[in-house]
């Protein structure tokens, strides 16, 4: 039946989280204030100090949250000093880091049983170091966090969502409501209120995929089961948007399973120039990453039945005009990839596109097996 544009998912009654701060709304606490009361909406020194579980002892033992680590400490390190994973059971992938990395990692998480370190020689990319991190998890539920970010209400938060993946027939996945961006000069605003999602099944969760090319890192700050996630591991040809892929293919694997989103719990994410995502580092090639993660959750609606080939190849001109506006490239990388699907023969006629061939070509043994089936390059 026609269903490609996903339905309202169902809402429930108001409760106090109704009352996040939205609209953009900039919170400016003060150059002075220090960092750790700057990021939360609680003052964490308090919590902390009243916090029942020591550090170094975890009472969600059937919880792991993984977390990919390259040649980066100083945001997990203060945030480890500051108490915000205490009591919260954590896997660090450290993907590659220079011997002084790895050296500092275990010496700053020493006596911590609470968090293990899986050390690997090479650097094999974010996609890779999320799909060790799915093998790795050994407890019913695991989540994902980033080493600059970190999770607000993370107790209540998982005390709900262990809940909630188990009510009535099993969730798809389990979110923290909202996500909360926030810089070094301390200003914090709301950047996605993701509570618009519980109740969505997984089909029309990848029917929004799809038609948006967005995803409210919905990844992040959420509760999977890691036996779900085994088989949906992206390709290490992703430096970005591999957390769509998985997502995509989650949602292909259980289309009738529904989203839930807890009351509780704020993933905070930090906004950084560094972050292979930000403006400046946004190039093509990492234009072509998300065009490509796009046609993996496009084939599987086409493979159903719900997508026309046509439709999507529109949708991709009008991401690549979203991808233009925000980055000041990306319209002819969309045109181009829009005009590969179908079996099509390469036609790069301009920069962009002769720059996504390059891309598409040099990793091709490395490309999504979905997008190797819409481009008819099996």
């Amino acid at each position: 039946g026609p269903a490609f544009v996903p339905t309202r998912g169902r809402r429930r009654p108001a409760h106090p989280a109704d009352d996040l701060p939205g609209d953009g709304r900039v919170f400016d606490l003060g150059a002075g204030t220090r960092l750790f009361i700057a990021l939360r909406m609680n003052s964490i020194l308090e919590l902390q100090k009243t916090r029942a579980t020591p550090r170094g002892a975890s009472r969600h033992a059937d919880v792991t949250f993984v977390m990919p680590l390259y040649d980066r400490l100083r945001y997990l390190g203060h945030y480890l000093e500051e108490g915000l994973w205490d009591g919260l059971p954590l896997q660090i992938v450290c993907d590659g880091a220079s011997a002084t990395t790895r050296a500092d990692l275990d010496l700053l998480t020493a006596g911590r049983p609470d968090i293990r370190i899986h050390h690997y020689e090479t650097n094999r990319g974010v996609a890779c170091a999320r799909g060790a991190g799915i093998a790795l998890a050994d407890t019913p539920y695991m989540g994902f966090c980033d080493d600059d970010d970190f999770l607000n209400e993370a107790d209540a938060f998982l005390d709900e969502a262990t809940a909630l993946m188990e009510m009535d027939t099993p969730a798809l996945f389990t979110a923290m409501p909202a996500v909360f961006a926030f810089n070094e000069s301390l200003q914090m605003n709301l950047q996605y209120d993701r509570r618009g999602f519980d109740g969505k099944t997984g089909f029309e969760l990848l029917c929004y995929l799809v038609a948006t090319g967005e995803m409210q890192v919905l990844t992040l700050g959420s509760l999977f089961r890691p036996a779900d996630l085994r088989g949906t591991e992206p390709e290490s040809f992703f430096k970005v948007s591999e957390d769509y892929v998985f997502l995509a293919r989650l949602c292909a694997r259980f289309p009738e399973r529904r989203v839930r989103v807890a009351r509780a719990g704020r993933y905070m994410r930090l906004v950084q120039h560094g972050s292979l995502s930000s403006r400046e580092a946004y190039g093509i090639d990492k234009i072509t990453m998300h065009l490509v993660s796009m046609c993996v959750g496009a084939t599987y609606l086409i493979e159903m039945g719900r997508l026309s080939l046509p439709l999507f190849r529109d949708l991709l001109h009008k991401r690549g005009d979203v991808l233009q506006a925000s980055y000041t490239r990306g319209r002819d990388a969309a045109a181009f990839i829009a005009h590969l699907l179908g079996g099509r023969e390469p036609v790069a006629s301009d920069d962009e596109s002769r720059e996504v061939l390059r891309v598409l070509e040099s990793n091709r043994i490395l490309l999504p097996a979905e997008f190797k089936r819409l481009a008819g390059w099996n």
